[in-house]
């Protein structure tokens, strides 16, 4: 997916504390490609999330807590409720399983 979105021109803040090394091989030094310690520090520069992990971590996050961030969220997890989404004018979208 990151690789999709760079060859299609977007910039791209990641937070992954589990994979965040052995992206940073793949990547190596990409100006466009900014690997975040915190999952909030991610969304500063976004214009929009991919969640692409189930992780506990991820299922406590409230919609109220993105909407400081961003408008726009793609679940490809499906861990969270469109509603929840909807009730904060958020756009979103859910994938996947």
């Amino acid at each position: 997916v990151i690789q999709k979105l760079l060859e299609e021109g977007a910039k791209i803040s990641c937070y992954d504390p589990v994979a965040i090394e052995n992206a940073k091989k793949i990547f190596k030094e990409n100006e466009k490609i900014e690997f975040c310690f915190e999952k909030f520090s991610a969304l500063k520069k976004a214009e929009a999330l991919i969640l692409m992990t189930d992780w506990e971590e991820f299922k406590k996050v409230k919609p109220k807590e993105i909407k400081k961030y961003l408008k726009i969220v793609i679940d490809t997890r499906n861990i969270w409720q469109k509603s929840d989404f909807q009730k904060e004018n958020l756009i979103y979208e859910g994938l996947g399983v």
